[in-house]
């Protein structure tokens, strides 16, 4: 979900880094605690469908929060997805301990934001906030619950196991975290601007028919946490393993596929018979493995000479 932005290497990162990160993770959670409210409101007041319309608000959302980190100096190259940094890390972009600082102040971001959430936002307008977490419902064991598209955080749909719910989470936090690493590396602004927003609306769309879908550990770390909606197992499985687990193999198959065309560009090169002198021998003065490049001995000319002058 994070806009895709080119990371310059480097150390221990400064603290603007992890900085810009909690405050934009926590902006996103208090925000994203209204947008199925605010659909439901437009769906009220139009003729247009909820569904459809969290799409929307979800876009636009994203829309603005990628404007802020292209074109506000303090958020340049903020993230507020931890799946992104793995990926980031897993695929060489950015140091070990620089992905994992951010990652500390992104879940610090998602704690904070949704607890202002909960004591800021007017009580008519926390209709829906019980269910950001997700939750199994009454009466019905792990491997189903209902769904909600607005449950940004996920849960269990009706008839979904929890293998299917991990499998849903994992390929679907494989992909958000494949085109985020490609838009890294594209030099197309459009590509850059708009792909990873498509990316994620695409895949909330299909996880909703799934598990909600999550998409973000913290999110559901910290929404969970206020409303203690799910139990230990689904929560660690699948709102937390499986997403890492796409994202951890998004990097690494990221980063054998940027390295592949270096490593075929280093082989055939070492293929390469590079010339060496071999003093060893007179008349063959360059070798190549085991085979010679014969030349004239170095008298032969200077005897053909002396021979015409003599002559």
């Amino acid at each position: 979900m994070a806009p895709a932005k080119k990371i310059s290497k480097g150390g221990f990162p400064s603290l603007k880094q992890p900085l810009a990160d909690c405050l934009l993770m926590a902006m996103w959670a208090f925000c994203s605690s209204v947008f199925g409210e605010v659909a439901e409101l437009l769906a009220l007041n139009s003729n247009f469908d909820e569904f459809a319309l969290n799409i929307v608000v979800l876009l636009l959302a994203l829309v603005v929060v990628t404007w802020m980190c292209e074109g506000l100096k303090f958020f340049r190259g903020a993230i507020f997805n931890p799946l992104n940094s793995t990926a980031l890390a897993l695929s060489g972009k950015e140091p070990w301990m620089t992905s994992a600082v951010r990652m500390v102040g992104q879940l610090i971001g998602a704690f904070a934001g949704s607890m202002a959430a909960w004591y800021l936002v007017p009580l008519d307008y926390q209709g829906k906030f019980h269910m950001l977490a997700g939750s199994l419902k009454d009466g019905v064991d792990i491997g189903a619950s209902v769904l909600k598209f607005h449950m940004l955080t996920g849960s269990l749909k009706d008839g979904v196991d929890i293998g299917a719910g991990v499998l849903t989470e994992a390929l679907l936090g494989f992909f958000l975290s494949l085109i985020f690493l490609y838009c890294c590396d594209t030099k197309n602004q459009m590509i850059i601007f708009w792909l990873p927003l498509i990316n994620t609306v695409i895949n909330c769309v299909i996880g909703s028919y799934f598990t909600g879908p999550s998409l973000h550990p913290y999110l559901s770390f910290s929404w969970n946490f206020i409303y203690q909606r799910h139990s230990l197992e689904e929560h660690v499985i699948v709102f937390w393993l499986a997403p890492f687990v796409g994202a951890i193999a998004a990097g690494l198959l990221y980063s054998e596929i940027s390295l592949a065309p270096k490593k075929l560009t280093s082989s055939r090169a070492s293929k390469t018979p590079k010339l060496r002198p071999d003093v060893s021998t007179p008349g063959q003065a360059y070798t190549s493995g085991s085979t010679y490049l014969a030349r004239a001995p170095a008298g032969a000319k200077k005897s053909k000479k002396s021979t015409k002058k003599r002559k």
